[in-house]
């Protein structure tokens, strides 16, 4: 029996054997290129987003280290080891030496302040406020400074990370009245004071700003409220 074969052109082997057409490679190059660009920039955001988040913790770590400092120091400002004096019937009343050299904020960029360092030391106390009890910070050239006494000013903040763009110091009064006492056991009106009896209560609003160095797009701001402990009282 004779087997007929099907008539198979030289046409058609060509045709079956071709590959993808210029159109085809072309459409094919346009989608993968679409595809990687768009991973390309998946990968960009999300490599900037790291970026900026590690800036932002940076620069907030490091306004926040700078916030505690100032503020456990300015808390200490008028501390006196012999305050006791100042409202004890049986002493001599002395007005606070560190108090009236006082804290002194300008609302721009410093604050200035005094605490006794003798008694901390075991020294006797001078009740004067002398060179190297004189304290404070300030903002200079972008960078806040910390008084080391005596007039030694050394930067608190990284000039290399953060840029400190604002920092300011509020001091805030409150008068306490209170019922006139003329005799023991009250003490006798501090110089200073007036006739007025009453209890002075201050407290400091402390406020910070910085920038990254790198990216003065991430900023941050704190603020504090520094509640001092050398309150005044005058009877």
């Amino acid at each position: 029996m004779r087997t007929v074969m099907p008539h198979i052109t030289r046409h058609a082997i060509v045709s079956r054997s071709r590959g993808l057409s210029i159109i085809e490679l072309l459409v094919g190059i346009a989608v993968g290129m679409f595809v990687l660009a768009g991973a390309a920039m998946v990968v960009t955001n999300q490599i900037t987003d790291n970026r900026r988040l590690l800036l932002e913790t940076q620069i907030q770590q490091d306004l926040r280290a700078a916030m505690d400092i100032i503020s456990r120091d300015v808390r200490r400002s008028g501390y006196w080891s012999n305050a006791y004096t100042m409202v004890s019937p049986d002493k001599t009343v002395v007005q606070n030496p560190y108090r009236s050299a006082g804290m002194d904020a300008n609302p721009v960029n410093m604050i200035t302040y005094t605490y006794s360092h003798d008694h901390d030391l075991s020294r006797v106390e001078s009740n004067a406020a002398e060179a190297d009890e004189q304290s404070g910070f300030k903002l200079a050239a972008d960078v806040i400074q910390a008084n080391l006494g005596g007039g030694n000013w050394q930067a608190l903040t990284d000039p290399s990370v953060v840029r400190v763009t604002a920092f300011t110091a509020q001091i805030n009064t409150t008068t306490v009245p209170l019922p006139v006492c003329a005799s023991p056991p009250c003490a006798p009106v501090s110089a200073g004071c007036g006739a007025a009896s009453a209890l002075f209560v201050r407290d400091v609003v402390l406020s910070i700003t910085g920038e990254a160095v790198h990216d003065d797009s991430v900023k941050r701001s704190l603020v504090s409220t520094v509640r001092l402990r050398n309150d005044q009282v005058c009877q």
